[in-house]
């Protein structure tokens, strides 16, 4: 095996060192305009319940029907796939793509399963 100085690995070392970071660097937060205000969530094709509010700081309020966790943020984050609604708190999160249709968002379960909120003042 032929010896290769020390300082020669450096730069093979560095690149795949900053290959990692970039891989490790959380998504970009942001919380849309579009998005902040009272939505209501679609129960079935003729209910709508579980009154959410978006606030501009990305806290999330539910209703005395709907409590939410204290700590419950939302926020969008742009990814190689797109754009995806995420929400959290102390112990949970989820996101999931989304869309805006008029005054609907709707969150793409997979399955060809949505959730569909409508915007309400």
């Amino acid at each position: 095996m032929k010896y290769r100085p020390r300082y020669a690995r450096a730069p093979a070392i560095a690149l795949i060192i900053a290959m990692c970071t970039a891989c490790m660097d959380s998504p970009q937060r942001s919380h849309p305009a579009a998005l902040v205000g009272r939505w209501v969530r679609q129960v079935n094709s003729a209910t709508w319940r579980d009154t959410l509010l978006f606030g501009a700081d990305g806290g999330v309020r539910g209703s005395s029907t709907n409590p939410v966790p204290g700590d419950a943020q939302w926020a969008v984050e742009v990814r190689d796939t797109g754009h995806w609604f995420c929400a959290f708190d102390s112990r949970v999160s989820s996101c999931k793509p989304y869309r805006i249709y008029g005054d609907s968002l709707v969150l793409d379960e997979g399955d060809r399963q949505q959730t569909i909120f409508r915007r309400v003042p």
